[in-house]
This record gives structure tokens, C-alpha cells and sequence, in this order.
């Protein structure tokens, strides 16, 4: 190893894939897996869009905080924290 660091090559230094290194690895231990893998049809993928959107909220910001005002970073993560814990409860 030291010397293929250190020396010249004869050949080109070849690069391997992940996909290529998964395919052989599958193909050499497929038989001891015995995992059935059966490839994702159409069906098997969901359409995000085809969700009602209306009951979506977007906040821009929080209340509390002042986009000029400066303040102590421990202020802001809690009021930001208690902000998101009031919209999206645990439980919910």
C-alpha cells in the first residue's frame, strides 16, 4: 500500500461508485441475505400535492422578538421554543 501512495502508478487510478460497490456486493451475498427486494412501482409512491394544503400555517416570525432588536441568543431560542411548543403541541 505504502508504495502505491509513495511510487508511480502503472495504471490509471480507477474509481469505484457507491452504486457499483452495492450492486456487486449484492450480487456476491444476494443468496445468504434472504431478504426478498422487489423494486418501487408507481403505486408504491405517494403524490405530496394531493394533500389539503389549507390548514397549512407559515409564520415569518415570532412573536415577541423584534427583527432589529438585539438579543441574547438564550431569550430568543426560549421565546422561538415556547412559540413552537404552543402552535404544535407534544400530544398533537
Amino acid at each position: 500500500m505504502r508504495n502505491m501512495l509513495e511510487g508511480f502508478t502503472k495504471n490509471r487510478l480507477k474509481r469505484s461508485s457507491f452504486v457499483h460497490k452495492a450492486k456487486k456486493l449484492n450480487r456476491e451475498y444476494a443468496s445468504k441475505l434472504n431478504v426478498q427486494t422487489i423494486p418501487l412501482g408507481r403505486a408504491d409512491i405517494t403524490n405530496p400535492t394531493a394533500n389539503d394544503l389549507s390548514a397549512v400555517k407559515v409564520a415569518l416570525a415570532i412573536p415577541g422578538l423584534d427583527i432589529g432588536k438585539q438579543e441574547n441568543e438564550t431569550i430568543r431560542r426560549s421565546r422561538t421554543l415556547a412559540t413552537i411548543y404552543a402552535d404544535y403541541p407534544l400530544d398533537t
